[in-house]
């Protein structure tokens, strides 16, 4: 593979390589391993831990992020209200707290002391430790899959949790003015359009996490607001909801190596400027098969409407093309024969479905709201026209369809289709055609580069939901 020609000759803080899934991107990271130290990051534990054994086995000395052990309740309970309101700090401090009683706890504290104190060891770590804390003076990181979702999290709660979390904090009369000031520009935001969080100070920060984490009824992420960069306030069904964004920024200490099968050469440049260099290695020729049928969506909304007809009518393309195959689709729908951990949204690294046939359906649309907020937050501003979606015929990948988008070449329908595209990809890619002679089934109306194209009159369709 090529990727070490490119690693050993860094000359800009961020290098993005797209590689096909399968390709052999953690095999390449493993035999780097025998020559150099950095940081791996990885999307989840699990696909962390495999890579850890696959360095075991090669006696490859390295440390390792600890997880977080399961607690029981009410521990458990404890420490997920304390992540919902965005108390970070209260959660170290718990876990301190908690440490004598718990040897799970300790072993875990004193792992993640261990990594903390690490000089230029080889590090396993996850995307969103790697981001959002610096544990090692490794001065090159490698972020297995695409980062670029987590730098961009979004938050929504209700507006009436908001303003009964500031009602309690204007009771410490340090911090009043500043929260009456955004609680009135919260009250006042019109609706659909994104604010700017006005920049304050507060002298007592810790005072105000307090606040938050002794007032039991708020489950918001209240801190998390306090600390976005924009936010919309939204209607839906006579409830309004604030929705907010933050950008974040990969480690600026460190030189930085992306692996993905998904990533977004526009968006790349986006989020990282001229900084990036983006290497696209290419499509390779699959030993299994790609069958893909576009006349339906599978969205959300389509199943929602007509679950019974589109259930049937997946089972009944499933029996044509691809029967007994392993499914992944939306978390809530189709649990027959599905493994339930594995779904649109919580896909990336697993390696369990490696040569089965698997069948994806769906169109993994995401909210609206996301791709004004990631657009914006990139920069980007729209009017009237830019912000409407229609049906209308795209051109894209050298593909020309018709698709559910925004009307002109805006930034928003690029952030649309890099959003919804990945999640595909990374479903496609459980299977590991690249690799193996397996059979993927695709049911959705979002073309997919290499794939066979079956076509159905509206007639058949109808048989075919029967």
């Amino acid at each position: 593979m090529c990727i070490r020609t490119y690693t050993l000759y860094l000359t800009t803080p961020v290098y993005v390589v797209k590689a096909p899934t399968g390709i052999g991107k953690t095999e390449a990271i493993v035999n780097f391993a025998e020559e150099y130290n950095f940081s791996i990051a990885f999307p989840t534990h699990k696909l962390k831990q495999e890579v850890s054994m696959r360095l075991k086995d090669k006696n490859i000395k390295h440390i390792k992020v600890p997880e977080l052990p399961l607690l029981e309740e009410p521990f458990s309970e404890k420490i997920e209200h304390l992540y919902n309101i965005g108390a970070y700090r209260t959660v170290n401090k718990f876990l301190r707290q908690i440490s004598n009683e718990n040897e799970d706890v300790s072993d875990f504290l004193q792992d993640l002391e261990k990594v903390k104190s690490s000089k230029k060891e080889l590090l396993l770590t996850t995307h969103q430790r790697a981001i959002f804390t610096n544990d090692d003076s490794n001065s090159t990181i490698i972020f297995d899959e695409d980062p670029i979702p987590n730098l961009f999290p979004i938050s929504q709660m209700k507006v009436s949790d908001l303003v009964f979390a500031f009602t309690k904090l204007q009771d410490n009369e340090v911090n009043k003015d500043v929260i009456t000031t955004l609680q009135n520009m919260i009250m006042s935001a019109p609706l659909d359009i994104v604010q700017e969080r006005s920049s304050f100070l507060l002298p007592s920060v810790k005072d105000l996490e307090q606040t938050i984490v002794e007032e039991t009824t708020i489950s918001s992420n209240v801190l998390g607001f306090l600390n976005c960069d924009y936010f919309l306030r939204k209607r839906i069904h006579n409830i309004d909801y604030i929705y907010f964004i933050q950008r974040n920024k990969l480690p600026q200490s460190k030189k930085t190596i992306i692996l993905s099968a998904t990533i977004n050469e526009s968006i790349s440049k986006l989020v990282f400027g001229d900084k990036v260099t983006f290497i696209d290695l290419g499509l390779v020729k699959p030993t299994g098969s790609i069958l893909q049928v576009t006349s339906k969506s599978f969205s959300r909304f389509t199943i929602k409407e007509n679950q019974l007809e589109m259930k049937c009518l997946a089972e009944n393309l499933m029996k044509l093309y691809n029967p007994d195959s392993e499914i992944i689709t939306y978390k809530d729908f189709y649990h027959n024969g599905k493994k339930e951990e594995i779904y649109f949204g919580n896909t990336e690294g697993i390696d369990d479905l490696k040569g089965k046939n698997i069948t994806v359906i769906g169109t993994p649309h995401l909210n609206p709201i996301s791709y004004l907020l990631i657009s914006v937050a990139l920069g980007y501003r729209m009017g009237l026209e830019e912000s409407r979606m229609e049906y209308i015929p795209v051109e894209r990948n050298g593909l020309r369809y018709y698709f559910t988008t925004y009307s002109n070449d805006s930034l928003l329908k690029e952030v649309q289709f890099y959003l919804v595209e990945s999640q595909l990809l990374q479903a496609i890619g459980r299977a590991r055609v690249n690799r193996f002679p397996a059979k993927v089934l695709i049911l959705s109306n979002l073309p997919v580069v290499g794939a066979e194209y079956i076509s159905f009159s509206q007639k058949e369709l109808m048989e075919l939901m029967k």
